[in-house]
């Protein structure tokens, strides 16, 4: 059965919509899991999590500027939620508007220092455009949250390439590979 016969037979609900399109994401089928987000969010232009999740339908697709307009939508229907805010730096640099992806990650840390996510992908901004003086401030902030992440059994936001690019310590290198590998 085709995506199109499926999506006829879907109500036009956008409950339903959004419902498939989570499915879509999950079978890794993006093109068709976005058709019926876009759908959702036609018919429902509030919900931010709909938003939210066509953004990931576009990251996944490698369409990173439409995905950056999708979180950034819903980052301004979800003020309190900062994951958003998150994923629109991360959208932003992947679509090379490194200059807007650092400002956005920069007030996400500023509003909530503990959002460790945010502060590893502003570090990454910042090494991308050699911003030294700036990553001397967020450096000692990521080492305490990597250190907090691997003494309670989590994995850290740091990835292990990020890790090897700001730490000798092979020691703590491993254990954060260690970490991303579980």
């Amino acid at each position: 059965m085709s995506f199109e016969t499926i999506l006829s037979t879907v109500p036009h609900h956008s409950a339903a919509l959004a419902n498939l399109g989570m499915t879509r994401l999950a079978q890794q089928r993006y093109g068709e899991a976005a058709i019926a987000y876009e759908k959702a969010v036609a018919l429902d232009p509030e919900r931010a999590d709909w938003h939210g999740n066509l953004g990931a339908a576009y990251v996944r697709g490698g369409d990173f500027d439409t995905a950056a307009k999708c979180f950034g939508r819903a980052a301004d229907l979800d003020r309190i939620t900062s994951a958003y805010q998150v994923h629109l730096g991360i959208a932003l640099r992947a679509a090379g508007d490194l200059t807007a992806s650092i400002q956005v990650l920069e007030r996400v840390v500023s509003d909530a220092p503990s959002n460790t996510s945010a502060v590893a992908h502003l570090v990454v901004g910042l090494e991308y455009t050699c911003q030294w003086d700036k990553l001397e401030l967020y450096h000692p902030m990521l080492d305490r949250a990597t250190q907090r992440a691997l003494d309670t059994g989590r994995r850290p936001h740091e990835d292990p390439m990020l890790n090897i690019r700001r730490s000798s310590d092979i020691a703590l290198n491993q254990s954060v590979a260690q970490a991303w590998s579980r």
